[in-house]
């Protein structure tokens, strides 16, 4: 209890009133502040399992804070658990002040993010020198934020077998990396390559019709980015394909293609493979699926996948 709430306050005479500051509806105690508020409850519903959730409920200040802090089971952004945990339990802390002090509206969304880049800094911080190893190594890739006043769209093909059953999707994000849009479909027998293709001429479209300005276009396909690059289009099989992309990347101001590695782009992996076993031809989402939004978080906290050695 040496956190200065509200209710510490009022009984050391230091504010006129006990309650909470967020919900108002009960005196703000540590165990409310951090746990029990509703807003606070948000965030704890979002990084943990409902089993979970009713586990921890039942416990006293002592015991929650205790029984999180010696977890270290594997958390939904890669880390220890205990390390998330009590990341999650400063932001909420500094959030609180702010909106007392400052009057900054307290972000659920925000705070986690902040607590997920907090804990995989931690948590890089500690492995290197458990190990022994440097900081900085060359095997780590993230998804990357696209520049200011930039949308970012990634794309992804999936065929089982080449050729064989494909799908694509992607995924439109701005400078914040925050969701813009999504997109996923079916295409039936074709190869990996034209999946790509494919995936990448449905997100242009959806970014002309939208009146897009600014964009980068990522895909951990080099060989389609490679050829998005070329002036000559050629009489291939994928040349319509080809025309249509760059057709529709015409018609944003300032249209570029990268390549990125698969690690960075697993966000538009998971919608390509949902587009491969449905059967509509193509499904477009105005907000994130349930099962993509601890993905959208890691990369939003810039969370780092091992890339294997080749």
């Amino acid at each position: 209890n040496s956190l200065l709430t509200n209710a510490l306050k009022a009984t050391r005479g230091m504010s006129c009133s006990p309650s909470c500051p967020r919900c108002y509806s009960v005196d703000e105690t540590t165990l409310h502040l951090l746990r029990d508020c509703p807003s606070s409850q948000k965030i704890w519903m979002s990084v943990m399992t409902s089993s979970d959730l009713l586990i921890n409920s039942r416990r006293d200040f002592y015991d929650w804070v205790h029984a999180n802090a010696v977890d270290n089971s594997t958390s939904n952004v890669g880390c220890s658990w205990s390390i998330q945990f009590t990341s999650i339990l400063w932001e909420i802390w500094k959030a609180r002040n702010k909106l007392l002090h400052e009057k900054v509206p307290f972000d659920c969304n925000g705070i986690i993010v902040k607590a997920s880049r907090s804990a995989i800094e931690l948590s890089k911080a500690h492995n290197c020198k458990t190990l022994g190893l440097s900081p900085r190594t060359n095997n780590l890739v993230c998804w990357s934020f696209p520049p200011a006043g930039f949308w970012k769209l990634n794309t992804d093909g999936s065929a089982e077998g080449n050729p064989g059953k494909a799908g694509f999707g992607g995924i439109i994000r701005n400078d914040s990396g925050q969701w813009r849009k999504g997109y996923f479909g079916k295409i039936g027998i074709c190869s990996s390559l034209m999946a790509e293709l494919w995936a990448i001429r449905e997100g242009l479209k959806l970014l002309m019709e939208d009146h897009a300005s600014h964009v980068i276009v990522e895909s951990d396909c080099a060989t389609a980015v490679n050829l998005l690059q070329d002036i000559n289009t050629g009489t291939s099989v994928y040349a319509a394909l080809l025309e249509d992309c760059k057709f529709y990347a015409s018609r944003i101001a300032n249209c570029s293609f990268a390549h990125t590695l698969r690690e960075g782009n697993f966000c538009a992996d998971v919608l390509a493979n949902k587009g491969r076993i449905q059967e509509s031809r193509m499904t477009i989402l105005e907000v994130p699926p349930k099962d993509l939004e601890p993905m959208l978080l890691a990369d939003m906290a810039s969370v780092a996948f091992v890339r294997p050695p080749r």
